[in-house]
Order: C-alpha cells, then sequence, then structure tokens
C-alpha cells in the first residue's frame, strides 16, 4: 500500500480501512483492464485466422471473466434427494471420522 511504518504506526483504523478498500479497488481495476486488453487481443488474433461471416464481434462472447456475471454463477448445485448423492455424502463424512 506504499506506506512507510511510521505511518502505519500513526494511523486511524478507520482510516487504514478505508485506505485497505481503495488499494484493493485500484488493484481490482487493474485486473479488469489488463483481462480486457488479454480478452481483445485473443480476438483480434483469432480473427485474423477466421472467415470473415464467422468473426467474433464482441470481445464478451469470446470469454466471460467471474466479474462479469450477473445471476450466473455457473456452479450446479447436486440434488441432495438423489440416491448417489447421498451415498457420495455418506462416504465423505465416513471418511471425516476416520480422521
Amino acid at each position: 500500500m506504499n506506506m512507510k511504518v511510521v505511518e502505519f504506526e500513526e494511523m486511524r483504523l478507520g482510516d487504514f480501512f478505508l485506505k485497505l478498500h481503495y488499494f484493493m479497488k485500484a488493484k481490482e481495476e487493474k485486473a479488469i483492464l489488463a483481462s480486457n486488453l488479454v480478452r481483445l487481443q485473443t480476438m483480434e488474433l483469432l480473427n485474423v485466422q477466421i472467415e470473415p461471416k464467422h468473426r467474433i464481434k464482441n470481445p464478451l462472447e469470446l470469454w466471460r471473466f467471474p466479474w462479469e456475471t450477473e445471476e450466473e454463477s455457473g456452479i450446479e448445485i447436486p440434488d441432495l434427494k438423489n440416491e448417489s448423492v447421498k451415498q457420495d455424502l455418506k462416504d465423505l463424512y465416513s471418511v471425516w471420522q476416520k480422521d
């Protein structure tokens, strides 16, 4: 966070968390910028190599990053009423009991 020891020692707790919040926000913005550049470069590389009618128009069509999914988590929750899931959970529980 580019702080000296003296600055850290004299800082109030609330100020520290505020500085930490903006530091992490800046890191996230850098990561988003870098990922968008990589995605755009990849899209351009692919568009050079494929036919014009199959070219990708939007970089989001190439792939999505975790922070861009609004409601889709992509995680499938298994049906707990399924017998195979119940058996897997029992097996896992029995392994935990041995430790």
